[in-house]
């Protein structure tokens, strides 16, 4: 009896002193807590789905994407020119994340896509009679790998993360200044409803971004500067006729750093993609901070995309621009003043009070929506509408800005530039519509023309430019087919709501065989529930051939 308690006894003594010794020799646990975003953050990206959306894209944009292998992990291998072993441990279903910061002179990121199993993926990677890969440790408990047939062609660097993350980057150093943020704090967040979502905050709109486009300014400004100093050179230290460059180039760089105050007032601006059956959708959301951004917002003339349904079905490209009051007084005053800063060393007391008055006319009739609209069918021309209450005072600032170019700095300007000769007038009524103003730009012989037509129809007045009387006196009618017919394009319009204050839509021949919709883009900016607000329609079509001219070799 004594025998078994003392076996019992050592026994008992050995099994703790192994389990204490285990304890002692493991390793403690990786940190999975979110931490404080890096030093010079610039976005943050997270991708609901990757395997999802790259399908989608390769099915839909083709052209490139068609070529390469149709899960993210194979892809990125591919592109990045790893070894084909890492496509198989990435789990494309899983949320994949990245993150881009502006820490030094150049950009940093990392991207993180998690791994099936980290496990496999060590043995898959690591192990082996003939491993693919080689690991040494790298700070933050991180193996970085180096291929054991390395492609000398390769720019990346690759590492496995300790929570079960595949790491891709440009640098050690990214790996360990991003990849924390990338595997701990974005995958806390809520999963969004997006495919896609690239977020900045204020900070990085404030700061890295913010000097980063402000420092693209600066060295635009300074060839703009070049440039001047040389066109001065060969007018004998003038301004050229066309315009005063340096004028110009302050009144651009004022508008430039006005919106560079706006964006560094934004509390947050969030970019998603997504993918649908035959197009792509981008949405971009500004929220406002508590400065000239929430100011900016709140009064934003906003509406709906209706007015470009009318328009010509023979439309290639159109914008639509909606403005009340304050905005267009505040508009035509800053377009005189940049208009005469730029011509004022030609420019008399009466050549100013002309300019003015023109502006003024133009800004005292216009409507609260003007669409621009350039056609194609039946030779080249370039349409103006807007709605009026004073259809007298809509004609006359017409006529005021054609007589602009009778003025001695103009008139030098076109003769220079454009080999217009002469100006002719004219009026004509038709039956029905009302009289027709017709003014032709006659060229140097063998130039052909140039003609500018606006009538009034209803309540909008109608502008038509063209290279011929007869095609701008049809641009300023009312066409007979419209733009509204295209489904697919109207479509898009309809999404915009009543958000907008500038919309673009285009139209493309691409894949178009005579019936059903024309491919087409839409662009929308406006407001959104109190947020700066943009929204981008395209058609796969038109994406697919963007993509393959931007690719050409």
């Amino acid at each position: 009896m004594r025998a078994l308690v003392w076996c019992g006894l050592t026994a008992l003594l050995c099994a703790c002193h192994k389990e204490t010794s285990q304890a002692t020799n493991r390793k403690p646990p990786v940190p999975s807590t979110p931490v404080p975003p890096p030093a010079a953050l610039v976005a943050e990206v997270s991708a609901r789905g990757p395997d999802a959306l790259w399908g989608r894209l390769q099915q839909g944009v083709a052209g490139p994407f068609a070529q390469l292998p149709q899960t993210v992990g194979g892809a990125l291998a591919t592109v990045a020119r790893l070894d084909l072993t890492l496509a198989g441990e990435i789990d494309g279903a899983a949320p994949a994340y990245g993150v881009v910061a502006h820490p030094g002179a150049t950009f940093g990121w990392v991207a993180a896509f998690k791994l099936r199993d980290l496990e496999h993926a060590r043995a898959a990677l690591l192990e082996g009679k003939s491993p693919r890969f080689t690991g040494r440790p790298g700070d933050g408990e991180l193996t970085v790998l180096a291929a054991a047939k390395p492609d000398p062609r390769a720019r990346y660097l690759v590492a496995l993360s300790p929570l079960g993350y595949l790491l891709v980057a440009r640098s050690e150093a990214d790996l360990v200044t991003l990849a924390p943020y990338a595997t701990r704090t974005l995958p806390a967040r809520p999963p969004s409803p997006h495919a896609l979502v690239v977020t900045a905050t204020h900070e990085a709109l404030a700061g890295a971004i913010h000097d980063q486009l402000d420092g693209a300014a600066a060295d635009l400004r300074a060839t703009a500067s070049m440039l001047d100093a040389t066109l001065r050179q060969q007018h004998g230290g003038k301004a050229p006729d066309l315009g005063d460059p340096t004028a110009i180039i302050k009144a651009l760089d004022d508008w430039f750093h006005a919106k560079l105050a706006l964006l560094a007032d934004l509390e947050r601006a969030e970019l998603t993609l997504d993918a649908g059956d035959q197009d792509v959708d981008l949405e971009l959301s500004l929220t406002p901070g508590k400065g000239v951004s929430s100011g900016a917002f709140a009064s934003l003339p906003v509406g709906d995309a209706a007015p470009m349904l009318s328009l010509s079905a023979d439309t290639e490209a159109a914008l639509l621009l909606r403005d009340d009051a304050p905005s267009l007084a505040d508009g035509a005053k800053a377009a005189e003043e940049r208009a005469v800063a730029a011509f004022k060393p030609a420019l008399g007391a009466k050549d100013t009070a002309a300019i003015h008055g023109a502006f003024s006319a133009w800004a005292g009739s216009r409507g609260p929506w003007v669409t621009v609209a350039a056609e194609l069918e039946g030779g080249p021309a370039v349409t103006i509408r807007t709605p009026t209450a004073n259809p007298d005072l809509a004609m006359q600032s017409v006529t005021d800005f054609v007589d602009l170019a009778r003025l001695p700095a103009f008139r030098t300007m076109l003769d220079s530039h454009f080999a217009v000769q002469g100006i002719s007038t004219a009026t004509a009524a038709a039956t029905g519509t009302g009289s027709t103003s017709i003014a032709t730009f006659q060229r140097k012989k063998g130039a052909g023309e140039v003609a500018i037509a606006w009538a009034m129809t209803g309540d909008l007045l109608h502008v038509g430019a063209a290279a011929s009387s007869a095609r701008a006196l049809r641009a300023s009618k009312d066409p007979t087919a419209l733009l509204g017919s295209d489904i697919g394009l109207a479509g898009k319009l309809g999404t915009l709501h009543n958000r907008v204050a500038f919309v673009f839509a285009g139209h493309s021949d691409l894949d178009h065989k005579g019936s059903g919709p024309r491919s087409s883009l839409v662009l929308g900016l406006g407001r959104d529930k109190g947020n700066g607000w943009a929204m981008l329609e395209v058609d796969d079509t038109i994406v697919r051939e963007a993509l393959g001219r931007w690719l050409e070799p």
